[in-house]
């Protein structure tokens, strides 16, 4: 839904700040213990104090040696140089006093709000650490500290101590100095290093030359009036291999070359101390996985999440929401997911559907299962006074204290009051009882800081502040409604990678926040081709929705889901609709929904609007139809995300960070797909390609990097490139729901499972294995030119084999299943209607499809491909 009135929000904001109380309560820590561990890592140290150097066994190969004199931190791996620290890098910013109505957010040192600029805290005074004490460095715990002095003789603490594997910790803590607003940390930038990371960006995936605050910051003449700051993580990786990740919610700001090119600065405000981890990776997407170690593993949506999500902006009610259902299954679209959005219920947030619009939602809750779809619904985390539960919760003060900014649909809940918790729960036991699988969680946005260095003074139940709160709020209010859902398999005594049989989207996180929802969607974008910041200071379109799904990635949320079509400004046109749709189909989640009456392509909408024609529904169901073909290969690489941290959607010059290019409109899906979507009324663009041999997925043009291609894609394709050993498995082409049916013309996957399609592009050796144990494996053979291992799961037992070796190439002419000769037909027709196992090539697209006979056996079948001849 729209966060409307962005400016207006921050002139309240002002004129609160500007008036705020002094006797608010004292900022709190913010040291979220909640979700952050120590990686259990141990520690190497010697009994004696000595100026010899410290050195410490961080795991996965790497040690940390911490010098006494002069102070230096290295972590480096078979001698290879990872991080290197110097007590140079740290320092503080002094002031005469701390005033508790300032909020020492550091943005507001760099920036002013139009021609108005922040009073500089008074005596503002930075001083780096100048000299540190060799000989008074000894053990603490399981780590090592010292003391350092700033220029004026004052003194602070230094702790080094272990992290997540490969990694360490150091903290910051002044001593008896003078009052301390500000705490800083710098390095110099390699000339060929670039950086990603910081959270949700819409201006551009790599950060080398940008600034990013921690916290909404207002912009003024922009579209909404603010930075779209909702997902800030502390996290910045470099293409030289190592992560930086800043353990503080409080204020912060990061430049990262904006001031001086060759410096990345962070500053932190209003903070006890500086925690920053310093992880000593050799690629930047091995350092996610070590921040997840930390901060918790994300959570991975259930299978039937990863089919097409739909919904239209503000039902009418029930009846309409049936028509949808039924357009949809009718127009053979696919779709496993349907949200109903706003206004559904009687009050908000009462969890009661409005009579007047939903005459009966067990009825209607039934024709979801029915038909294949799950429900979903919209909600917020507000109570009005018209709910029946608002009295409870303001006579027993669940709400939270502080200004009503947004005033939108009532008071704001403070989730971290356990009584709150149990009343929002039980509502929402109102909606559970009707099947609800899920919930989109809009706003969460009302908490905070202040503006032009005052602060608006909020407080919780737990003594948190807004200091901390202002992005942390969303980590309560998203758990709260994961907790009821039901446990994905309460059987299992294996790790549960999903949380739940449900799904949680949010709009608001930080870090931490990928435990509790499966997936971001990135609020109101515009919905056309506009650029971040474009003409009249637009939000952006599709452009910044792509850098918004990869610089996610790049920040530990690696499920993202977009309004396909965009949100403000009304309905897409028709051309603005097919490009999205086919960009989404190869992202995480595909959602379809937006502003205006709806983005339906089959929907004549309002007599004013945009009008769909029988092209735009053919090139949508079409995009549709590869989105869930796709489910596997998401959901397998989504799981591996889950484990390792390398996420599903990928930047270019995040996954190849030698590479040295480092373009917004690029990425990679999972490992073996090049995603370049067509984001402009021009049809041509430049494709860049890393090192290697890629083949196009629907052209079968066999193309070489490192180079850059042109590309001409006509509306209704996409430029897909296929790496060299890409394994990407396809459903059958006819599914339309990943959801058991009763419905006979709906077309499930649980009904039956049909005939698995592999991918495969042979040259270089892969492997892959599905969650349901489904494996194959390609590579070299020395008795013929290639040879393919396969093996069934518990669903899979049909499989075809779709080799790729790129148009006008030479193709094998013999191909065998365990010693046994495969019949060669003549075209890929014959072998549709065959009984297999059979084979036929196409010569014209350079590709060699095999169908194999019915696994009835988990035993391995071997396949193997025959010389190439001229």
């Amino acid at each position: 839904m729209n966060m409307r009135g962005g400016l207006a929000i921050f002139g309240i904001m002002l004129a609160l700040a500007c008036g705020s109380s002094s006797t608010a309560p004292p900022p709190t820590d913010g040291s979220s213990s909640d979700v952050i561990s120590d990686g259990g890592q141990q520690l190497d140290i010697p009994e004696s104090t000595t100026l010899s150097p410290w050195v410490m066994d961080a795991g996965d190969g790497v040690i940390c040696v911490v010098e006494a004199d002069p102070f230096r931190i290295v972590l480096k791996r078979h001698e290879k140089v990872l991080v290197e620290l110097n007590a140079g890098q740290l320092g503080l910013g002094l002031v005469d006093a701390i005033d508790e109505d300032k909020s020492y957010d550091p943005y507001w040192l760099h920036h002013s709000l139009g021609i108005t600029s922040a009073p500089e805290p008074e005596g503002l005074n930075w001083q780096g650490i100048e000299r540190t004490d060799p000989w008074g460095m000894g053990t603490i715990g399981r780590g090592v500290q010292t003391r350092g002095w700033l220029e004026d003789g004052s003194s602070v603490t230094l702790v080094v101590e272990p992290s997540a594997t490969g990694s360490v910790a150091l903290t910051i803590t002044p001593d008896d100095t003078p009052p301390v607003g500000f705490m800083y940390w710098q390095f110099p930038a390699e000339p060929d290093e670039n950086f990603y990371g910081l959270g949700e960006n819409f201006d551009h995936v790599a950060r080398r030359g940008t600034y990013r605050s921690m916290l909404f910051q207002p912009l003024l003449n922009t579209e909404s009036g603010y930075n779209e700051g909702h997902v800030p993580v502390p996290l910045l990786l470099s293409t030289r291999g190592p992560g930086f990740f800043l353990e503080s919610r409080k204020p912060a700001y990061f430049d990262v070359g904006y001031t001086d090119p060759d410096i990345v600065r962070m500053e932190l405000g209003n903070a006890d101390s500086l925690k920053l981890h310093l992880i000593g990776t050799e690629h930047p997407m091995e350092a996610i996985g070590r921040y997840h170690e930390l901060t918790g593993r994300p959570l991975v949506p259930p299978y039937w999440a990863f089919g097409p999500h739909f919904w239209r902006n503000e039902t009418s009610g029930q009846e309409e929401v049936l028509q949808d259902l039924e357009n949809i299954r009718s127009l053979d679209i696919p779709a496993s997911v349907f949200w109903i959005d706003r206004p559904y219920q009687q009050s908000y947030n009462d969890c009661v559907f409005d009579p007047e619009r939903y005459s009966d939602p067990p009825a209607m809750s039934q024709t979801f299962t029915d038909r294949g779809f799950k429900l979903v619904l919209w909600h917020a985390p507000y109570t009005s006074e018209e709910s029946d539960a608002f009295e409870q919760a303001n006579s027993e003060n669940m709400f939270v204290e502080g200004p009503q900014i947004f005033l939108t649909f009532g008071r704001l809940m403070d989730f971290t009051n356990p009584a709150t918790v149990d009343l929002w729960q039980d509502l929402l036991s109102r909606f559970s009882s009707l099947g609800v699988a899920g919930y989109k969680l809009d706003y969460a946005e009302d908490i905070q800081v202040g503006l032009l260095g005052s602060r608006l003074h909020f407080s919780f139940f737990d003594g948190s502040d807004e200091l901390t709160m202002h992005h942390k709020y969303s980590y309560y209010y998203q758990k709260t409604y994961l907790d009821p859902l039901p446990p994905f398999d309460p059987d299992s005594d294996t790790d549960n990678p999903h949380g739940v049989d449900g799904f949680i989207m949010g709009r608001t996180g930080t870090y931490g926040g990928q435990t509790v929802a499966h997936a971001i969607w990135p609020g109101d974008l515009d919905s056309d081709f506009r650029h971040h910041l474009d003409e009249d200071y637009y939000v952006g379109g599709l452009p910044a929705s792509v850098i918004a799904g990869t610089s996610l990635g790049a920040s530990g949320y690696p499920f993202y889901a977009a309004d396909t079509g965009g949100f403000r400004n009304g309905r897409p046109s028709s051309e603005v609709l097919i490009r999205w749709a086919w960009q989404t189909a190869f992202s995480p989640i595909m959602q379809v929904g937006g502003g205006g009456s709806n983005h339906f392509a089959w929907d004549p909408g309002n007599s004013n609007e945009e009008q769909y024609d029988a092209d735009t529904l053919l090139h949508f169901r079409a995009a549709a139809q590869y989105a869930i073909r796709l489910s596997d290969y998401r959901f397998t690489w989504g799981l591996h995300a889950h484990e390792t941290g390398v996420p599903l959607m990928r930047a270019f010059g995040l996954a190849y960070p030698n590479d040295g290019r480092h373009p917004d409109d690029t990425y990679l899906l999972g490992p073996d797909l090049l995603i370049a979507p067509i984001m402009s009324p021009d049809p041509e663009r430049m494709v860049p390609l890393p090192d290697g041999q890629w083949i196009g997925l629907f052209d079968d043009t066999l193309v070489f990097g490192p180079d850059e291609v042109l590309v001409n894609a006509p509306l209704g394709t996409l430029p897909v490139y296929l790496r060299q050993g890409a394994i990407v498995p396809l459903l059958r082409p006819d599914v339309e729901t990943l959801l058991p049916t009763t419905d006979p013309e709906t077309n499930s996957l649980m009904t039956d499972a049909g005939e698995l399609t592999f991918i495969i592009v042979p040259g270089v050796e892969g492997s892959y294995t599905n969650h349901e144990g489904t494996n194959i494996a390609h590579g070299p053979d020395d008795s013929a030119f290639w040879a393919i291992e396969v093996g069934r799961g518990e669903r899979f037992t049909q499989l075809r084999l779709d080799l790729r070796f790129g148009k006008d190439t030479l193709l094998p002419q013999s191909v065998s299943l365990d010693g046994e000769t495969v019949p060669m037909l003549g075209s890929e027709d014959e072998v549709n209607s065959c009984t297999p196992p059979c084979a036929a090539t196409d010569p014209g697209r350079g590709r060699l499809m095999i169908r194999l006979p019915t696994l009835f056996s988990m035993a391995t079948r071997t396949v193997r491909i025959g010389v190439q001849t001229p």
